[in-house]
């Protein structure tokens, strides 16, 4: 099947699904719709029971960059600014406003909402975002994903005239400055640094790896704590935000729960992500596919956006389901790809794919389409880019790697790569010793599409002589933080900001960053950092296609596919909208109307 006609039957398919929302399938009279609620007269809970696949590793509020824990603590911190789910457009949270900016755009001032306070009344104030802003700073702090959007800060305050009002100066031009307030949650420093540890170093100071800020003993062990599992995996560490809700209970691979923050600030407020519809959110652990069906036919569950496809289409299939939930398709931002180390050691892990020629091999010996066929049920894109298409510098020219065995063949052919002795996998002469094509393919355990698709990359490698084994590892997560890997199952999530590559691509973030490949292009990182500094968007286009292309030569990366988003929601709820922007459902608005 041709690229085009893929897309075509995608979107098809998306369409007849779609189409399933918001209809009652033989509606069993337990769902009227009156002046725009939902009467529901069953006797299913008040409570919102959402499934997820997996125990998150982490909830850590800054050192983790897990999907499931970004959902999960959006209930629990504020942000100065958020991206609206409505339209995915920035607005203000705790921020009363958008910014003022500065002639030069570079000093914008933030006034904070009078009535934002912690859940023991005391004002949230400038000092709060300045704290919460050098704890993002501090090198001490694991927080590499955060770091890159950061550097662009020259000094944050507080105004002397008035605490509510908050002063961010930059030091220059950068992409994603008007940004600033949607990186990162807003501390309480009274709770995570009760010494003023933080506070007592500039910007200048926590921006510099040399400062004495490194060799503050008591910062040391402050961090040693902070970067601990207590405050990524204790409910007692993860009770002090200002959201609608507070996590109350935390019971390993059965549920997370979440109920109303009785002292939340904006309880009384009109804005979506003030609600406190239902008194809590559960978050049930559910990994095995039949369990999730079984669940949902007996409503058990209430609202997913983590299925599976093959999940999806057997309830979509079911008309019982159909009769009591809404089921939609939606795009995401996000692409799988299979990462590659660019830069082992050679020692614990072999110098398999230091050779752009290699991984082009890779990328020409993988049937994409048939992946996303077989593997996905369809349900998929086949990717060139890290930059998702809706964004501004996706580049369009781009066509995908086509499945070429016998150019695969050639080009591991020349770069070494034979097999020589004929045993079916090809060896190459490293540092005077011979060293077979064969490495660990790691990936998260527990998941039958992603055990599927690392057994549809070995059979496809095989064929080319090389051995890919499947390594699932519950210490997935880690690993890859740590590069302790040959190959492994990436998904990475774009947001609609101007796509900087730096944060991912960039060498400068390798090995203590998130450049967890070891990508290494010095025209490509030269691009990066102008880019970040461009103001010509004509320019800026320009260079993000350029930059596209040098990654699309060397293929750090084997991109595979973009996905999509399988949501179902259960009818009973008023507030129950399926949204078209990363988040989908807005759990702490769905409310339960009875007579």
């Amino acid at each position: 099947m041709k690229p085009n006609s893929l897309l075509f039957s995608f979107f098809l398919l998306a369409l007849l699904l779609s189409c399933k929302v918001g209809s009652d399938q033989g509606n069993n009279g337990l769902y009227e719709m009156r002046d725009g609620q939902v009467i529901y007269s069953g006797d299913l809970s008040d409570a919102v029971s959402s499934h997820i696949l997996a125990d998150p590793s982490s909830l850590h509020p800054l050192n983790s960059e897990l999907a499931v824990r970004y959902e999960i603590l959006d209930m629990c911190f504020d942000r100065l600014m958020v991206f609206d789910i409505h339209t995915g457009n920035l607005i203000p949270q705790l921020a009363e406003a958008p910014p003022q900016v500065s002639e030069d755009g570079l000093t914008y001032r933030f006034k904070i909402r009078e009535e934002a306070a912690w859940a023991d009344g005391s004002p949230i104030v400038a000092e709060d975002v300045v704290f919460s802003t050098k704890l993002n700073l501090c090198p001490l702090v694991e927080n590499q994903n955060l770091k890159p959007y950061l550097e662009y800060i020259k000094d944050i305050r507080a105004d002397e005239a008035d605490p509510k009002t908050l002063i961010v100066e930059m030091k220059g031009f950068y992409i994603n400055n008007d940004y600033f307030g949607v990186y990162s949650y807003v501390f309480d420093a009274r709770f995570y640094d009760p010494k003023g540890l933080i506070q007592a170093y500039t910007v200048a100071e926590l921006q510099d790896p040399k400062s004495k800020a490194m060799e503050d003993e008591a910062l040391i062990a402050w961090a040693e704590e902070f970067n601990g599992q207590a405050y990524g995996r204790s409910v007692d560490h993860l009770i002090s935000g200002s959201g609608p809700y507070v996590m109350t209970e935390w019971i390993p691979e059965q549920r997370i729960v979440l109920s109303r923050n009785e002292g939340y600030w904006g309880k009384n407020g009109t804005e979506y992500w003030q609600k406190q519809k239902p008194d809590q959110i559960i978050y049930k652990i559910v990994r095995e596919d039949n369990s999730a069906v079984l669940q949902f036919r007996e409503e058990l569950l209430d609202v997913s956006t983590y299925l599976q496809p093959a999940t999806y289409l057997n309830l979509q299939a079911d008309s019982t389901v159909r009769m009591n939930y809404h089921m939609a398709i939606k795009p995401r931002t996000s692409f799988a790809s299979l990462a590659l180390n660019n830069r082992p050691d050679g020692i614990s892990h072999q110098r398999f794919f230091e050779q752009a020629k290699v991984r082009k091999a890779l990328a020409l010996a993988i049937n994409r389409e048939r992946l996303v066929e077989e593997v996905l049920d369809g349900m998929g894109t086949i990717c060139v880019s890290p930059v998702p298409p809706s964004n501004l510098h996706f580049h369009k020219n781009l066509q995908p790697f086509p499945y070429d065995i016998q150019q695969a063949e050639t080009l591991l052919n020349e770069a070494g790569w034979e097999d020589r002795d004929q045993n079916g996998i090809r060896e190459k002469t490293i540092d005077g010793k011979t060293v077979e094509f064969s490495f660990s393919f790691l990936h998260p355990p527990g998941s039958p599409v992603v055990e599927r698709m690392a057994q549809f990359i070995q059979s496809e490698l095989s064929r080319v002589g090389i051995e890919c084994k499947p390594e699932p590892s519950a210490d997935y997560a880690q690993k890859v933080q740590n590069k302790d890997y040959d190959a492994t199952m990436l998904s990475l999530r774009a947001s609609s900001l101007p796509y900087d590559f730096k944060q991912t691509f960039h060498s400068d973030n390798w090995p203590n960053g998130t450049n967890y490949f070891g990508y290494r292009n010095e025209e490509a990182d030269r691009l990066m950092n102008e880019l970040r500094a461009e103001q010509d968007e004509a320019r800026r286009k320009e260079i993000a296609n350029r930059i596209q292309e040098i990654i699309y030569e060397d293929q750090p990366v084997v991109f595979l596919f973009n996905s999509v988003k399988k949501v179902i929601l259960h009818k009973r709820f008023t507030g129950g909208t399926i949204f078209d922007v990363p988040g989908y459902v807005q759990l702490n608005q769905l409310e339960v109307v009875r007579e």
